[in-house]
């Protein structure tokens, strides 16, 4: 029942439930989240450790970075390495020696490929 609840939640366990729910489906998400609440439950009856409440964008902050990490070490066993962008146009800027107003993509052309 209180799993369920979070699904309109703007904190770390409705992000958590989102996700599952995207991921798994409405009973599943539900089942992971109830787990994930009972072990925080256990945690604070056993050792008597203070509920820290974790915010939305926190938590995004914390999914982004391992999401990106585990595409790294995906990439790095492909024999790829990731770039990021701005050090994409830096590198093409020092190669075609051209003025940052030149680096715009052409018309038509994706920003995200650019």
């Amino acid at each position: 029942m209180a799993a369920t609840t979070l699904e309109r939640s703007q904190s770390a366990l409705g992000g958590f439930y989102r996700r599952m729910k995207a991921r798994l489906g409405a009973a599943e998400a539900v089942t992971a989240t109830a787990h994930k609440l009972a072990r925080i439950i256990y945690r604070l009856i056993k050792y008597g450790e203070a509920y820290v409440r974790q915010g939305l964008q926190a938590y995004e902050k914390q999914f982004q970075s391992r999401r990106l990490q585990a595409l790294q070490r995906t990439a790095k066993t492909m024999g790829f390495q990731l770039v990021p962008t701005h050090l994409r146009q830096e590198f093409l800027k020092r190669i075609l020696r051209l003025p940052e107003a030149t680096l715009e993509p052409p018309s038509g052309y994706p920003q995200a490929h650019w």
